[in-house]
């Protein structure tokens, strides 16, 4: 695996960074925000973990995207704009569009792991955690281990 110069961080600042990432990822739900955090996340990963593993998880990822935004349609029937009826069920705009971007969310999101999974292995995390609790961080470091 080849270095990075974030490997030469104390684990703490990766840590927080990679968890902000994620959380603000999460947090903001504005369709600008999530396409460039969509798009950060994918810069972010090839950088980190190189282009193999990023087109994995992307093409694994993609799939479930898809499906949130489709079905999301079907499920929610919120919105102004009507777009077309699927077996007398509304489909509007709306509803696909917050699809849309609850799909790409959780594919940001997906994808900022799997920097957070290189940037911080099991054992930096151990070293973060291990004072303050101790069992919850050897449980943490296990299940990231067997993930």
């Amino acid at each position: 695996m080849k270095t990075l110069a974030a490997d030469n961080f104390h684990p703490v600042s990766i840590f927080l960074y990679t968890a902000s990432l994620i959380i603000i990822s999460m947090t903001f739900f504005n369709p600008l925000f999530i396409a460039a955090s969509a798009v950060i996340s994918v810069i972010l990963s090839l950088f980190a973990v190189g282009i193999k593993k990023t087109l994995k998880t992307a093409l694994m990822t993609l799939p479930v995207a898809a499906v949130i935004a489709v079905f999301n349609p079907i499920i929610s029937h919120g919105g102004r704009t009507l777009l077309f009826y699927l077996f007398d069920t509304p489909i509007t705009f709306e509803a696909l569009f917050y699809g849309i971007c609850s799909g790409t969310m959780l594919f940001s999101v997906i994808m900022f792991f799997s920097v957070y999974n290189r940037l911080v292995p099991p054992d930096k995390f151990l070293f973060i955690f291990s004072k303050a609790a101790p069992a919850f961080s050897m449980v943490v470091m296990m299940t990231q281990r067997f993930i």
